[in-house]
């Protein structure tokens, strides 16, 4: 496979990436604040669900008076509705769509299933004590992340998406989806009947346990790791994952792992 048919992997921080396909195509998931878009082009955007930090980057790019180039953009209803209010291009198009839908977007085939989010408080009397202590220790951040969710669309469905690039390589997106609290068995169906090269997986420190199991069962050979909350948990002092350490266990189970960081956001993705 040449340089030219390769499939580019751009991580943009929290749980944001561009995928950039052979010939120029470019298509987002979730891309957060701060996000550039090609001036020239049409903007292609996947979001899964509606949490602020996965929802801003769109929401700032449909809001720019100085876009000239429409923005499509495949998500759940409530978050369809929440942009529709801010596209001001006549062929901007807010798309819904729900799992089991199979769709083009920007020459990228794209499977949709479900997922569940871990709840906002973590399991159990302690670990949710400890949680409310940290965000009590940031009241005016806590209070800011409160309002921003409050303004913000409602954030389910939670939408994982398989993508099949122009090239046939083919990427699962779980979004926040593998996490301590999830069914093995379902992993397991999703990764059957969608098939990957390589999977994205979020990582908080408290799933790492679980994690290993649920990418086995998830079935891609290949794993991106990344910290999606780490800008959130480094403002309230939260511990942070160990991504080495859970890269080298995928490894000595016979996983191609990749690890994403601040700072060194790019990856090739091989077929």
């Amino acid at each position: 496979m040449s340089d030219a048919d390769a499939t580019r992997l751009v991580w943009l921080g929290w749980s944001g990436f561009r995928i950039d396909g052979p010939g120029g195509a470019a298509l987002y998931i979730d891309p957060p604040a701060g996000t550039t878009f090609a001036p020239d082009r049409a903007a292609y955007v996947l979001i899964t669900h509606g949490h602020p930090e996965h929802v801003e980057g769109t929401l700032a790019h449909l809001r720019d008076p100085a876009r000239r180039q429409p923005v499509e953009v495949a998500a759940g209803a409530g978050v369809c509705r929440h942009l529709r209010r801010h596209a001001r291009h006549p062929a901007d198009r807010l798309r819904v769509c729900a799992p089991q839908e199979h769709f083009g977007l920007a020459g990228f085939g794209v499977d949709v299933f479900a997922w569940h989010h871990m709840p906002l408080l973590p399991p159990g009397l302690g670990p949710k004590l400890a949680h409310l202590r940290a965000l009590a220790s940031r009241p005016v951040r806590a209070l800011r992340i409160v309002l921003d969710g409050i303004r913000g669309p409602w954030p389910f469905p939670m939408l994982g998406f398989r993508i099949a690039s122009p090239a046939g390589q083919r990427l699962l997106v779980y979004g926040e989806g593998l996490h301590r609290m999830a069914d093995a068995e379902v992993v397991a169906a999703v990764g059957r009947s969608l098939p990957a090269d390589v999977l994205l997986a979020a990582v908080e420190p408290e799933d790492i346990g679980a994690l290993p199991e649920l990418i086995a069962r998830a079935g891609a050979p290949q794993v991106a790791l990344y910290e999606a909350h780490r800008p959130w948990r480094e403002g309230f002092d939260m511990p942070l994952a160990d991504l080495d350490a859970l890269a080298a266990t995928l490894a000595r189970a016979g996983r191609n792992v990749r690890v994403l960081r601040q700072g060194s956001t790019e990856a090739a993705v091989a077929a």
